[in-house]
């Protein structure tokens, strides 16, 4: 796994926020933000210093808008943040439900509408 952020997906990366994550390991949960996701992969943060590599996949809990998404994913890279006590991981989605991809295709959708109405410069969102 690479120490350093080199992000390589191909697929359309989505920032909604509210989205906590639950990473299942040998000994104990650790819990962090998503900061993007895209079909293919997702980038974690403010998980704790703690966390070490130890397998080569996880199973996560990704949860969010009234909604938990079980997925198992493979570590790509990882980067520590030396003046605090979290680090961001990018992870490669390995196994997802067709719940968690219908959530993408629905995100997508979402994101467009927004960014164009924000286009319009129009005070209200529908």
């Amino acid at each position: 796994m690479n120490t350093t952020s080199k992000d390589k997906r191909n697929s359309e990366r989505l920032n909604l926020r509210g989205l906590r994550v639950t990473l299942d390991g040998e000994k104990k949960s650790l819990f962090g933000n998503v900061k993007d996701f895209s079909r293919d992969g997702l980038k974690l943060t403010c998980l704790s210093q703690k966390y070490q590599n130890q397998q080569k996949q996880y199973g996560i809990i990704i949860s969010g808008y009234k909604k938990d998404f079980s997925i198992i994913v493979q570590p790509c890279w990882q980067v520590k943040n030396n003046n605090e006590n979290y680090q961001e991981i990018g992870f490669k989605i390995i196994k997802s439900s067709q719940t968690w991809e219908s959530f993408i295709h629905f995100s997508k959708s979402a994101e467009k509408r927004y960014r164009t109405w924000l286009k319009t410069g129009q005070t209200s969102f529908a």
